[in-house]
């Protein structure tokens, strides 16, 4: 698992077998630092939206209300052509939309911007986040999201991870005037 806190309830579940931790990490093949496109100084976000996810939701829109007053925002949506309304984006964000990521082609989001957007549903783990962030970090990209513990415990500052959309503004507007265009 990739949750250390989750360990105990599995051992009870299965009356003691054999659970361990295993970080996510990133496959060096395919996220590397090697440049493949011309970046974008456009602010990336690869992934889905959950419509159950409420706090999720409110992070992300204040996200992407502060990213857009520094640079353009572009979303790759995973489930674009879902016919489950819960995993569809709300109207305010369909301008956003550019397309859907076949998962072979990750690396159009992940190395074809400066800066890529990290969404985490688990918060408070202390070793559980998004894989994306390593992906991102791998391919030489800025990796801006909302708060993980997990995230701050294994990378530290090496993203801006916050809740704090205001330190996010202040974190990423000192970042994007560094960019060597």
């Amino acid at each position: 698992t990739t949750d250390l806190d989750k360990i105990p309830d599995y051992h009870e579940r299965l009356n003691g077998g054999r659970v361990y931790l295993l970080p996510f990490a990133a496959q060096p093949a395919i996220h590397n630092p090697i440049e493949t496109y011309v970046r974008s100084t456009a602010f990336c976000f690869a992934g889905s939206y959950y419509a159950q996810q409420i706090e999720r939701n409110r992070t992300f829109s204040r996200m992407i209300d502060s990213l857009s007053s520094i640079g353009g925002v572009e979303i790759f949506d995973r489930y674009l052509n879902a016919v489950d309304e819960r995993l569809s984006y709300p109207k305010k964000f369909e301008h956003l939309i550019i397309g859907t990521l076949d998962p072979t082609d990750i690396d159009r989001a992940y190395k074809g911007y400066y800066y890529g957007l990290n969404m985490n549903s688990v918060r408070d783990s202390q070793t559980m986040f998004s894989r994306r962030a390593l992906e991102l970090l791998a391919s030489n990209t800025v990796v801006i999201g909302n708060y993980s513990r997990g995230l701050n415990n294994f990378l530290g500052d090496l993203t801006i991870s916050t809740d704090d959309i205001e330190r996010m503004r202040e974190s990423v507007s000192s970042l994007f005037v560094d960019v060597d265009l």
